[in-house]
């Protein structure tokens, strides 16, 4: 059996950037995060909704 793929989450920070991070949970995403960018302040972070073909 196959598994699901991870989620993906979009990390926006107070100075504007924006990184897309897959991860299981958001707080996963967070931590992976704030280790790309350590002195950058987390503004929000939104699930990526897949968009389906129909």
């Amino acid at each position: 059996m196959s598994e699901a793929p991870l989620p993906r989450f979009r990390v926006h920070f107070h100075d504007g950037r924006k990184i897309d991070i897959t991860a299981p949970s958001s707080l996963i995403a967070e931590r992976k995060a704030r280790l790309r960018h350590p002195s950058a302040f987390i503004k929000r972070i939104k699930l990526v909704r897949e968009k389906g073909n129909g």
